[in-house]
C-alpha cells in the first residue's frame, strides 16, 4: 500500500502552494479589475468549486473503485475498465452541460446580477467563456478522483499545483498586458482548464494497473447505482449548503458587496483547504479497511485522522477569528474593505472550521459506503439555512451573511460525531 503519511504530506504541500498562490493573487485582482468586476470573478470562483464537486456522484463512485479493486486479489486488472466506464459517461455530460451553461448563464446578467458600472454585453462574452470552464470542471473532478482512489497524490498534486498557478497567474498577466477586461480572464481560465484536464487524463491512465484495451462495463455502473444516486444527491444538498450563502448574497447586494464578501470567505476557506487533503489521503485508506474487515485499523486509522485535522484547524482558526479585521486590512491595504469584512471573515472561518472537522466522519461513511446519513443531513441543513441566510442578510447585511454557515455547520458537527461512532467504528459494514 502507499504510504498514508506521504499521501497526506503531498496533499498538504500542493495545498498549501495553491492557497498561498491563490491568496497572494486575489488583492492583484481587485486592484486590476475593481471591486466590480472582482465580485465577477468571485462568483465564477464560486461557481468553479460548485462544479468541481458536483459530477453526479461519479467521480466519487471510481475513487471507490479503485480502493477496493486495489485491496482485492485480481482486482486491479479491473480497474482500467473502470476507468474508461466512468471516462466515457462523465465526458458526454461534460459536452451537454457546456452547450446548457454556454446558453443559460448570461442569462443571469440581466435577470440576477446588480452589474452596477459593468458593460452588460462584455459581461454576457465572459460569462459564455465561463460556461465552458465550469463545464469542464466536472472531469477535473474524475480525474481527481482517479488519482485519488489509485493513491497517486504525489503526481496529482504537481500537475494540480502547475496548472492552477498557470490559470491564476497568467490571467493577471492577460489582464495586464494583453487586454484588460474580465473576457480576457475568462477565455485564459477556460483555455488552461482544458490543458489541466488533459494533464490529469494522462495521468489517470499512466498510473492506472493492467495492460491491454480497456471495456466499458456496463454492470460497474448498475452495481453502483444507488452509491452514485446518494452520492449525487448528498453532494447537491452539501454543495448548496456551503454556497448558499453566496448565491443569496449575489442577488441582494451590489458586485462591490459581493466582492468584499468574497474576499473574506476566500481567507476563511483556507481552513476547508487544511482539511481537503488530509480527507483525499484518508477515504482510500478507510475503504481499503472496510474491504479488508479489518476492524482495528479502521479504527485507528480513522481516530488518527481525526486528531490530526483538530491538530490542524483549531489553532488557525483561532488566529483568523480574534485577528479578523486586522488580517483582512493587512492583506488587502483597504480600510473600508476590513471593517465591512471583519465579521463576515470571523464567522465564516468558525464555521469553516467545523465543516474541515467533519470531512473525517464523513470519510468513514463513505468508505462503508453508508451515503444516506450524508443525504439527509444535509438535505435539511439546506432548508434551514435558506431562510436563515436571507433573513441574517437582510437584516444585517454582510455582517449576518455567515451566521447561517456557522449555526448549521456547527449542528451538523455535534450530530455526526457520535452516529458515526456507533455505527461505523465496531465492525465494518459493507454494502
Amino acid at each position: 500500500m502507499t504510504s498514508l503519511r506521504l499521501n497526506t504530506s503531498a496533499n498538504l504541500v500542493g495545498t498549501a502552494f495553491v492557497a498561498l498562490v491563490y491568496l497572494l493573487i486575489l488583492p492583484i485582482y481587485l486592484r486590476l479589475l475593481g471591486a466590480d468586476a472582482f465580485g465577477v470573478v468571485g462568483l465564477f470562483f464560486s461557481l468553479a468549486a460548485i462544479f468541481a464537486v458536483f459530477d453526479f456522484g461519479f467521480g466519487a463512485s471510481l475513487s471507490r473503485h479503485m480502493a477496493q479493486l486495489s485491496a482485492l486479489e485480481g482486482g486491479r486488472l479491473r480497474q482500467r475498465n473502470a476507468l474508461r466506464t466512468y471516462e466515457c459517461v462523465v465526458w458526454a455530460m461534460c459536452f451537454l452541460l457546456g452547450i446548457i451553461l454556454f446558453f443559460m448563464l448570461p442569462k443571469l446578467v440581466e435577470y440576477w446580477l446588480k452589474t452596477g458600472s459593468l458593460d452588460t454585453n462584455e459581461l454576457k462574452t465572459a460569462f459564455r467563456w465561463m460556461a465552458l470552464g465550469l463545464a469542464l470542471q466536472m472531469v477535473l473532478s474524475l480525474y481527481t478522483h482517479a488519482l485519488w482512489g489509485l493513491q497517486q497524490q504525489f503526481i496529482f498534486n504537481i500537475i494540480n499545483a502547475s496548472m492552477i498557478s498557470l490559470r491564476l497567474i497568467g490571467a493577471a498577466a492577460m489582464i495586464s498586458f494583453v487586454h484588460d477586461s474580465l473576457v480576457s480572464f475568462f477565455v485564459w481560465q477556460t483555455l488552461i482548464t482544458a490543458v489541466h484536464a488533459g494533464a490529469f487524463a494522462w495521468a489517470s491512465w499512466r498510473y492506472v494497473p493492467g495492460t491491454g484495451p480497456p471495456v466499458f462495463d456496463a454492470d460497474l455502473l448498475k452495481h453502483s447505482k444507488i452509491f452514485i444516486f446518494e452520492v449525487a444527491l448528498a453532494t447537491l444538498f452539501a454543495t448548496l449548503l456551503m454556497h448558499i450563502d453566496k448565491i443569496v448574497l449575489s442577488k441582494l447586494i451590489s458586485l462591490k458587496e459581493y466582492g468584499y464578501y468574497m474576499l473574506a470567505w476566500s481567507i476563511a476557506s483556507v481552513l476547508g483547504r487544511i482539511a481537503g487533503p488530509v480527507y483525499s489521503a484518508w477515504v482510500p485508506r478507510l475503504t481499503q479497511h472496510v474491504a479488508a474487515a479489518n476492524s482495528s485499523q479502521l479504527k485507528s486509522t480513522y481516530l488518527s485522522g481525526l486528531k490530526f485535522l483538530a491538530v490542524l484547524i483549531v489553532p488557525s482558526v483561532l488566529i483568523l477569528a480574534v485577528f479578523a479585521e486586522s488580517i483582512l486590512r493587512i492583506y488587502t491595504g483597504n480600510t473600508e474593505l476590513a471593517k465591512a469584512g471583519a465579521m463576515a471573515l470571523l464567522l465564516l472561518s468558525i464555521g469553516s472550521a467545523c465543516n474541515g472537522i467533519l470531512l473525517m466522519p464523513h470519510a468513514m461513511a463513505l468508505a462503508h459506503g453508508w451515503t444516506r446519513l450524508s443525504l439527509v443531513q444535509n438535505a435539511l441543513a439546506c432548508l434551514f439555512a435558506l431562510p436563515l441566510v436571507y433573513l441574517a442578510t437582510k437584516t444585517w447585511g454582510l455582517d449576518g451573511a455567515g451566521i447561517g454557515w456557522l449555526l448549521v455547520n456547527a449542528v451538523l458537527l455535534a450530530l455526526t460525531v457520535p452516529i458515526i461512532h456507533r455505527r461505523c467504528m465496531s465492525v465494518p459494514m459493507t454494502k
